[in-house]
């Protein structure tokens, strides 16, 4: 195992944990249903989750399940 793999690994078992506790915590479920998280890895990736970000509230309105209409 790589060095970063080794680091990705230890990070998703902390995450995990965190979401345990945090659910545990509140007594339910906090977290988005079919979320998933990602590391980004470099400049490109970066930018890329960046502008899916900013550009998806304006994707909204041309959304079929988009209900204020």
């Amino acid at each position: 195992m790589t060095r970063t793999e080794k680091a990705n690994s230890t990070f998703s078992q902390f995450l995990s944990t965190f979401k345990r506790f945090c659910n545990k915590e509140y007594g339910c479920n906090i977290w988005q249903e079919r979320a998933f998280d990602h590391i980004i890895r470099n400049r490109e990736d970066y930018e890329k989750h960046i502008r899916y970000i900013y550009e998806n509230p304006m994707r909204w309105y041309y959304d079929d399940l988009y209900s204020d209409r």
